[in-house]
């Protein structure tokens, strides 16, 4: 691996060799593309642009920067004859709920990590808060260490730890990226500002033309550029070939910021988010040429959406991405700019802080933007904001909110409406649920229903809430949100529970003459049970099937089947399956 870096420094943008590409833009959803995506073009690039992030500690501030060549290559160093192992199965599983598809890490772990449980936990944890808000199908690797050495090999005086993003010998070219972005969009605003970028071979810059877009593995992968699964690392003995993160034990942290984080350690959890923030795809190459002028324009996928102030939908065909230092420089993706740090990949020029972060809050006013922030001072608790998701689902990636309801199911027993709510967040408290009952029409029936969680930070979990609809019953839809300590809400999950299950009948209309009710649809078969008003009518009713399952005859007057004067709530089980509700009033 080493040797092959080594050679790979001495190409120039006159030895470029092409690699075939046929590239689409159809700016489908990312979740419904059938067929396989076409090949990207690619060329080789020089190796001072294979570079990952050093985060180094003075005077009580954490500091993130591009790591320097002979970094670089001690962080493809692993200890010879030792096999890592993974370390998250049961969090892998816990996300995936059941075996649904979606963006896994795997994290691989060293003995030495074996000896700081806390440390171990904190990545796990980490990982899956990654992994819970990314929806994106893809299978990646990312070798984890903590300890007096990374991997083997001991860290440097004032090194707080370092993170290796495995960036290949080969990048993209910028027609070819644009196309595949467009393939992984997942709105209509987003293709709509995708397709506002110039089509042709190259996009300006504050340095030029560009025509190479250069990531590193993870977001080759979720991209589809490589395949979206990465295989079990195969490596050279000694050598690293995936992403990797490395810790100094020397350092103090504190492992648990739920409770708070001690006034002299640093926040593991938001240390360890934002340096997989950076193998993510949290990149820039601004500043690069200006140390090494032999080196050519290129882009990441971040730097598509960098530029100087007075940025709009009106000038961002045309507008110059920002690839030098200095100035004011903001992200724009459509709506509000968000500012940025404006430093070399050195940390020199500009406002001292590498590229590939938001500006500094100490810069910014106090105010802080993301996990992405470039510092972190003893005591501050950073956490994961929207803009940071935001930015990956831009980037290529499809994502959830910092809040997300990601499913509500619910169940009837008589009058009782027990709605179970599945939320993910991003490490925050979420306080309360609201559930507000709608009718057929979507309008509320009554006020909400404000449900007290305090949950203690988990990234994911269940809620259960019993509601009485007795007094509501028409009511065939329940809108949900979910809402953090600091008062952020997700967005409403709805459910239409008044629709038929799988398998389950279909009801057009139901009529009682005092003595027999009469049910009229399709798919009525099998074993059936009526249900009136959220209660299966106990036996000895006699279900009679008429015209092949097209019509049901029940004996039984109002007391018999449990009908009320007003609004009755009748279903038909099938084999199991529950038809749709139909509201009969007598």
């Amino acid at each position: 691996m080493i040797d092959r870096i080594r050679r790979f420094a001495a190409f120039t943008t006159a030895a470029l060799l092409l690699v075939p590409l046929a590239g689409t833009a159809s700016g489908v959803h990312a979740q419904d593309r059938q067929t396989e995506p076409a090949a990207v073009e690619e060329f080789p690039v020089p190796f001072e642009l294979n570079r990952g992030q050093v985060f180094t500690m003075e005077n009580g501030v954490r500091t993130c920067r591009t790591a320097g060549h002979e970094e670089t290559l001690a962080m493809k160093r692993r200890t010879p004859g030792e096999e890592l192992k993974v370390i998250n199965e049961a969090s892998i599983s816990k996300v995936r709920r059941g075996g649904s598809p979606g963006f896994t890490i795997v994290l691989r772990g060293t003995a030495q990590l074996d000896g700081f449980p806390l440390a171990k936990s904190a990545l796990i944890r980490a990982a899956e808060t990654w992994m819970a808000l990314i929806r994106t199908p893809a299978t990646v690797y990312i070798d984890v260490d903590f300890g007096p050495t990374r991997f083997g090999d001991p860290y440097p005086s004032g090194v707080l730890g370092s993170t290796d993003s495995n960036f290949p010998d080969t990048a993209s070219t910028w027609s070819a990226m644009r196309a595949r972005l467009l393939t992984k969009s997942n709105s209509q605003a987003e293709t709509d500002l995708l397709n506002l970028m110039p089509a042709a071979a190259g996009i300006p810059t504050t340095e030029g033309t560009a025509t190479l877009v250069y990531i590193s593995e993870i977001p080759r992968r979720a991209l589809e550029i490589i395949g979206s699964t990465a295989p079990a690392p195969s490596c050279d003995e000694g050598e690293g070939c995936v992403s990797s993160v490395g810790f100094n034990s020397a350092f103090p942290y504190d492992f648990d910021p739920l409770n708070g984080v001690d006034s002299n350690k640093q926040d593991f959890n938001a240390t360890a988010l934002h340096e997989f923030g950076h193998a993510l795809g949290f990149v820039s190459h601004a500043g690069f040429k200006e140390l090494v002028p032999s080196n050519p324009v290129v882009l990441t996928t971040w730097d598509l959406f960098r530029f100087r102030t007075g940025i709009g939908t009106g000038t961002f065909a045309t507008a110059q991405r920002v690839t030098s230092s200095g100035g004011e420089q903001v992200q724009f993706t459509g709506g509000s700019t968000t500012r940025l740090s404006t430093g070399r990949p050195d940390g020199s020029g500009g406002d001292n802080n590498q590229a590939s972060h938001w500006k500094d809050n100490v810069l910014n006013g106090g105010s802080y933007l993301g996990i992405m922030d470039p510092t972190g001072a003893d005591g501050d608790r950073d956490e994961l904001r929207q803009v940071d998701l935001d930015t990956l689902d831009f980037i290529g990636y499809d994502v959830k909110d910092i809040i997300t309801v990601d499913s509500v199911t619910a169940a009837t027993a008589g009058t009782t409406l027990n709605v179970n709510v599945a939320i993910t967040s991003a490490n925050r408290r979420i306080a309360s649920v609201r559930a507000t009952l709608l009718d057929s029409a979507s309008q509320p029936l009554g006020s909400p229903i404000e449900t007290a969680v305090n949950s203690s930070g988990e990234v994911s979990g269940d809620v259960d809430i019993p509601i009485t609809i007795g007094s509501v019953p028409t009511v065939t839809k329940v809108s949900v949100t979910a809402t953090d300590g600091d008062g952020i809400v997700s967005a409403p999950t709805v459910l239409d529970f008044s629709v038929a299950e799988p398998g389950g009948g279909n009801i057009t209309s139901v009529k009682h003459n005092g003595k027999k009710l009469t049910i009229t649809g399709t798919g009525f078969t099998g074993t059936l049970a009526l249900e009136v008003n959220g209660v299966i009518v106990a036996p000895p009713i006699a279900i009679k099937i008429k015209s092949g399952g097209a019509k049901l005859n029940i004996k039984g007057n109002n007391a018999t089947l449990g009908l009320v004067t007003g609004t009755n709530r009748i279903r038909v089980s099938s084999n199991g399956a529950f038809s749709n509700l139909f509201f009969l009033n007598r």
